[in-house]
């Protein structure tokens, strides 16, 4: 009997496992994440998101953003960029 419990707690750690979620699409990624991927400050992430460029959203105290909002965000500052430059550049 007591072979059964193990087997039974170790399924449901095993269940539990599956059940988090370390994708970053789903969950989003941290404020420290992106300021080490985008070498950016936390002060001007946190701008960016107050002004409404950078959607986020709450997980308890932890900010989080999600990859897609963080790369359509990169694609805006990409065409930005362009449209800035001189026309023969």
């Amino acid at each position: 009997m007591a072979k059964q419990n193990y087997d039974s707690q170790n399924k449901s750690e095993e269940d539990t496992k599956s059940v988090r979620h370390d994708n970053p699409e789903i969950v989003g990624l941290t404020i420290k994440q992106i300021c080490r991927a985008g070498n950016y400050s936390r002060a001007h992430l946190h701008k960016q998101i107050a002004s409404g460029n950078l959607p986020s959203y709450l997980i308890g105290r932890c900010r989080r953003i999600l990859l897609s909002d963080y790369l359509a965000y990169l694609e805006r500052l990409k065409q930005e960029s362009k449209r800035s430059l001189p026309e023969g550049q």
